[in-house]
């Protein structure tokens, strides 16, 4: 589900203010973003940029089953996809005791939005 979250930056209406899902304002930068469902109470650190866009989200997850890290997404150069502004450049980082290590990196070609079809 951390996952789902993070992603949902692609898809803005997910972030939407609802029983589910409330933003508490940290700073003019930061807000905590909770998901609650099912019991599960989920967390992120969100980072905005000048313009309002979310470059950061920041959590807590297992790397393994015994292993608690931090979890950051950075996102970056947002456009217009579909008449939907999205972060276009993804980086997945653990922030490890040790310092920062870079997993996996994304960049988006392509974002389809209410697509009647079977994938």
């Amino acid at each position: 589900m951390l996952r789902w979250l993070g992603e949902s930056v692609l898809y803005p209406t997910n972030l939407l203010p609802s029983d589910r899902l409330q933003w508490l304002e940290i700073n003019a930068e930061r807000a905590l973003l909770t998901f609650t469902y099912n019991g599960l109470n989920l967390h992120f650190t969100i980072t905005f940029n000048k313009t309002g866009e979310i470059t950061e989200l920041e959590t807590k997850r297992y790397m393994d089953t015994n292993r608690l890290e931090t979890w950051i997404i950075k996102a970056s150069d947002y456009r217009l996809r579909n008449q939907v502004k999205v972060p276009n450049s993804f980086d997945v980082i653990w922030r490890l005791s040790k310092g920062d290590f870079s997993y996996a990196r994304f960049n988006i070609t392509d974002v389809e939005y209410d697509v009647a079809a079977r994938f």
